[in-house]
């Protein structure tokens, strides 16, 4: 079952039919299901029908394949999860019944409904040993071999329930009788049934966080921490700040060897500049390969500690209620986005803030101070505009993060469960 109501799971997104919709439900033996819960048709259905037995999701699944109303039915062995009444009734009503007019190939190893269906095909490891009506597949020696041995394996199973009877009217005569002993009170916990029900979770699936508003320090500051550190991001900047002086120096130097173009100092000039302009690409070089080597042990970290906090997490807490495809979402899509795109926005960042401040000094130096009002009126407008940028591109951005995780899920559920078939053609 998909992550959804009893009813979503049903109807499929196909058009609500009521009677069709009761016509379904009553046909696979879900009403008393549906009655003892608290929601009925709106409970939840956990994720691979988690809090479903196997004959519920057999039911589950036969009822929506009854109401898609389809001309042909492919019925896998649909009736050897649910109970031997609760397989009469499904047979009778609905794949006799409901389905009476359809095309129905059944699959199953229950012998007692082959004398109901129009032809039989009996096969054996991948090939046909007898096939057409039931006087004349009886009469096979499989079948009778076949029905021999089921006839051996309900005579044993009927023994041991039996016996297992005997033992558990044992058991209670013991417990009666430690009970009215007090010296062995406490010892012996008789838990009642209404004691063993299920807790009813109001939401099985735990909804996806998301979180809103801008971002806090605290965040900023394990960013930073995961990042390098402080002195990493100082580190930094004086990398930066060489780079920007032997930029300029360069620049500066071929202004002052035009000014003094004679054949005497050519030499000198020429090799103070080679020098320079190997320097630029030597520190560009370090620069990359020392934030490579950070940012690759930053996105290891990050990775590391979401394992391992994914595997000391409580399955019955987490797993269970966890879409798969929230799961996959964070450890690829995220940590994808991590290592790639946040990695490359620091450095750029970085980049930015430093050739800003740099330019900025250059101009209010060279101005004599009086760029400063326009400055800060320029500041100004930027911070104003760039508030509302940053507002709705990061709602965007946390809204298309989430909206991955439900794809992802149904894409890996669906092939979960199709991959068994795939296999069988």
């Amino acid at each position: 079952g998909i992550n959804a109501e009893y009813m979503g799971n049903i109807l499929f997104n196909s058009n609500w039919d009521p009677n069709r919709y009761q016509i379904s439900i009553r046909s696979s033996c879900l009403e008393d299901d549906l009655n003892v819960l608290a929601d009925g048709d709106s409970t939840e259905i956990g994720e691979r029908g988690i809090n479903l037995s196997g004959g519920q999701k057999a039911r589950v699944a036969l009822a929506r394949a009854v109401y898609a109303n389809k001309d042909i039915y492919l019925l896998d062995d649909i009736l050897s999860a649910v109970d031997v009444h609760v397989g009469e009734s499904i047979f009778h009503n609905c794949i006799k019944g409901v389905l009476g007019d359809k095309t129905r190939i059944l699959i199953t190893h229950a012998l007692q409904y082959l004398r109901y269906v129009d032809h039989i095909i009996v096969m054996r490891q991948g090939t046909i040993v007898v096939q057409g009506d039931f006087k004349t597949v009886s009469k096979s020696t499989f079948y009778q071999e076949v029905e021999k041995f089921e006839s051996s394996i309900a005579k044993k199973s009927s023994d041991e329930a039996e016996e297992a009877g005997k033992i558990d009217k044992s058991t209670k005569v013991k417990k009666a009788k430690s009970s009215q002993n007090p010296e062995s009170e406490g010892l012996v916990k008789v838990v009642k049934a209404e004691d063993t029900n299920d807790r009813i979770v109001a939401n099985l699936i735990v909804k996806e966080d998301r979180q809103r508003g801008d971002i806090s320090m605290l965040t900023f500051k394990e960013m930073i921490a995961y990042t390098g550190g402080v002195w990493f991001h100082l580190f930094t900047f004086l990398i930066l700040m060489i780079q920007k002086i032997v930029e300029t120096g360069n620049k500066f130097w071929l202004a002052q060897w035009s000014d003094h173009p004679t054949l005497d100092t050519n030499s000198y000039y020429f090799t103070v500049y080679c020098i320079i302009g190997f320097l630029y690409p030597l520190i560009l070089v370090i620069k990359v390969i020392i934030c490579l080597l950070q940012h690759t042990k930053s996105a290891q970290n990050v990775h590391d500690k979401m394992i391992n906090i994914l595997l000391k997490a409580p399955i019955s807490q987490f797993f269970e209620r966890i879409p798969v495809g929230r799961i996959i979402n964070r450890l690829s899509n995220d940590l994808g986005l991590y290592d790639i795109e946040f990695i490359m926005a620091v450095g750029a960042t970085q980049s930015v803030i430093y050739n800003f401040i740099t330019n900025l000094f250059v101009c209010l130096w060279g101005s004599r101070g009086t760029l400063i009002p326009l400055v800060i009126i320029y500041l100004l407008v930027i911070f104003y505009y760039a508030r509302y940028y940053r507002r709705t591109f990061r709602e965007i951005y946390r809204l298309e993060s989430i909206s991955k995780s439900p794809i992802v899920s149904m894409s890996v559920s669906y092939t979960h469960l199709t991959l068994p078939t795939i296999y069988s053609v």
